[in-house]
């Protein structure tokens, strides 16, 4: 008895959950580069790709390559008053922060203060904790935030002030994310709302481990074509996320991006059945959070010919589609675009279709830059947690999972007829 459309539609998306959860459950600590996160993650990526018969482009699947990280794998504590903020939703560590242990006195300021006298603002700081308070610029232009954010980063960095630590009291959505290198000065952002208006006790805890050499790997299969195999369609998705910020608090990263690899594991499954006349490579990455390091060394060793590819798809948050999808490149590959955007006004997948220009904010990136056409492809509304605690999978709707599925598989397939 054949399945219904709809039958088969939900046992994709019910697929696609189940794969979310497990890679984003708190065995994988996040994903990240404590406690073999990313290494547990990409081991689950390897299984499915055998399972599904996929080829390997090197042996066991695997392309190793080292990162440079810094962690948090220890304990990280926040008291102000003698009351325990609560981590990732109160507060977040920066992610390039040195550790930090004690008790501390605090020296808080507006931050318009802060700029209009830097030096003397430091010389009162020095042997405390300045406390820049920056709902002030709440109301700031774009030029007043980015001139506040610039003397952030170069505060941290600097080596001559005595300061302990710098605390960031934010009205703004507290996000985490993966640092390469060390600061100087331990930093902290609290929101607004869990900083008191007096300060009378404040301690830090911020255990950290600095990894010059972190060996982590590249998932990389294909389905080989059936006349033309060194002809490549590709499909990307990095797997990797932010870790652990503390030993309790991690980051699922269920949006960001288990769905891309989700939905890359379900077109592996589509064509591994559906074998095109040319090849179809899948690459998962790790090293995406840490500065797109596992697709540029890919593309610096590259396992295929680079260009022999036809046309590379980045899936990067695509659990949502309430409000359709946007495709990064859209306005630079112009035909390609057009035909995406036929083929969704012909079959009705997904609610709309967006361009935009050139963003190097995914691993499509070195890839482009080296000459290879290609698509990032995100999905839009739904949830807004990203790069925080609330990035999990039961609260991940997968609005347009099967339709931007589907969309995918017809523009492969025309994408290589129009030649």
């Amino acid at each position: 008895l054949l399945l219904s459309l709809e039958s088969l539609i939900g046992q994709e998306t019910e697929k696609a959950g189940r794969i979310i959860t497990h890679l984003s459950a708190q065995r994988m600590q996040g994903r990240g580069y404590v406690k073999r996160g990313d290494l547990r993650a990409a081991n689950y990526i390897r299984k499915e790709f055998s399972r599904i018969g996929l080829q390997a482009l090197v042996k066991n699947y695997y392309q190793p390559f080292p990162v440079r990280v810094n962690t948090f794998p220890g304990k990280v504590t926040l008291k102000i008053n003698g009351v325990a903020l609560d981590p990732g939703y109160d507060y977040m560590v920066n992610p390039a922060s040195p550790a930090l242990k004690g008790e501390f006195n605090v020296h808080r300021v507006l931050s318009g203060a802060l700029m209009d006298n830097p030096t003397s603002v430091l010389n009162a700081a020095a042997g405390k904790v300045l406390v820049i308070d920056s709902r002030d610029q709440h109301e700031a232009d774009a030029l007043e935030k980015n001139r506040l954010q610039a003397l952030r980063r170069e505060l941290i960095y600097r080596k001559d002030t005595g300061i302990k630590a710098i605390v960031d009291i934010s009205p703004d959505k507290l996000n985490f994310g993966t640092s390469g290198n060390v600061s100087v000065i331990p930093a902290i952002t609290v929101k607004d709302a869990a900083f008191p208006d007096t300060v009378l006790a404040f301690s830090a805890t911020v255990a950290t481990r600095y990894k010059t050499s972190h060996e982590t790997v590249n998932v990389a299969a294909c389905v080989p074509g059936t006349i033309n195999p060194d002809s490549f369609v590709v499909f990307t998705a990095h797997y990797d996320h932010l870790g652990l910020m503390g030993r309790h608090t991690f980051f699922p990263g269920a949006n960001d991006n288990a769905s891309g690899v989700a939905l890359m594991i379900s077109l592996a499954e589509y064509f591994q059945h559906h074998p095109q006349p040319f090849s179809v490579v899948f690459l998962a990455f790790s090293g995406e959070e840490a500065g797109l390091l596992g697709s540029k060394y890919f593309v610096e060793n590259p396992l295929i010919d680079l260009s022999a590819i036809r046309f590379l798809i980045n899936l990067d948050l695509v659990g949502t589609g309430s409000e359709g999808i946007t495709v990064v490149n859209g306005n630079v590959y112009s035909r390609e675009f057009n035909l995406l955007s036929a083929i969704n006004d012909r079959e009705q997948l997904v609610v709309s279709v967006r361009k935009r220009g050139e963003a190097c904010n995914s691993d499509h990136c070195p890839f482009y830059r080296d000459g290879v056409p290609c698509f990032f492809i995100y999905t839009n509304g739904g949830i807004a947690a990203y790069h925080d605690p609330d990035d999990r999978a039961e609260t991940l709707p997968l609005t347009a999972f099967d339709g931007l599925r589907r969309l995918l598989v017809k523009f492969t397939e025309e994408v290589m007829s129009n030649e």
